[in-house]
C-alpha cells in the first residue's frame, strides 16, 4: 500500500503534473559520458556493470545508461510513473538492458550493489529530514569502488518550500562525505532550459 506521501505523486502522475520530465535524457548526464568518460576511470567501462536511477521520471536517463552498456534500473513509487517508463522503452525499442521497479528507494531491497548510480531531482524532491537516509542508502547501494553521479540542483539555499527544495554543494558534502570522494566536477555543461546556474555535476567514488 502506497504511503501518503508516495500517493501525492502518483496523484501528481496521475494528472499529468510532471513539470520535471524532459522527453529525453538530461544534457548533463549526455555530456558526461560525451565529453569525459574516458577521464574517470571505471565510468566507460559499462560490461556487466549495474546502474541505477531513482525516482527516473520517464525513464530516458534509464534508456540512455542501457544504450551505454548497463544494465540499467529506474525506480519510482508512483505505479503510473513506471508505467509511463515502461512505455518510453517500448516506444525507443531499448531492447532488455532497461528495467523499471515500483519501489521505495529507501525500504525496500533493490538488487544491489550497483557500479553506478545517477540523483537528479530525487534528492531534493524527498523531506529535508531523510537526506542523510539518502547519503546512507547510497553508501549501501554502491558497491566499493563505484560511481554515485549527482546533477546538484536547485543550487539555492534560499527555496525552503517544496519539493523541490533548495540545495547547496555543502549540503551534499556533508551527506557523502563520509563514504565517498570526489573524482570529477564540472559547471561547464548544458542544462535544461530554466535550470542553467543552477546546477552542478559532480562525481563520486564509494571507498
Amino acid at each position: 500500500m502506497l504511503a501518503e506521501c508516495d500517493t501525492g505523486w502518483e496523484q501528481l502522475w496521475k494528472e499529468g503534473m510532471t513539470p520535471w520530465n524532459m522527453g529525453e535524457p538530461s544534457p548533463p548526464l549526455v555530456t558526461l559520458f560525451e565529453r569525459h568518460a574516458v577521464d574517470i576511470s571505471g565510468l566507460a567501462d559499462t560490461t556487466n556493470k549495474k546502474a541505477l536511477v531513482p525516482g527516473c521520471g520517464e525513464g530516458h536517463d534509464v534508456v540512455y545508461l542501457a544504450a551505454k552498456g548497463y544494465q540499467a534500473t529506474g525506480v519510482d513509487i508512483s505505479p503510473t510513473a513506471v508505467e509511463v517508463c515502461r512505455k518510453v522503452v517500448h516506444a525507443q525499442k531499448a531492447g532488455s538492458s532497461a528495467h523499471f521497479m515500483l519501489a521505495n528507494f529507501f525500504a525496500d531491497p533493490l538488487d544491489e550493489p550497483y557500479d553506478l548510480i545517477f540523483d537528479y531531482t530525487f534528492l531534493c524532491a524527498i523531506q529535508p529530514e531523510q537526506r542523510n537516509e539518502w547519503g546512507r542508502r547510497m553508501a549501501e547501494l554502491i558497491r566499493p569502488g563505484g560511481l554515485l553521479i549527482t546533477l546538484m540542483f536547485p543550487l539555492d539555499p534560499s527555496l525552503l518550500t517544496g519539493p523541490p527544495f533548495g540545495l547547496s554543494v555543502e549540503i551534499y558534502h556533508q551527506l557523502l562525505s563520509p563514504a565517498f570522494d570526489v573524482v570529477f566536477e564540472d559547471q561547464d555543461f548544458p542544462s535544461a532550459p530554466g535550470r542553467e546556474g543552477r546546477e552542478r555535476l559532480v562525481v563520486w567514488r564509494r571507498r
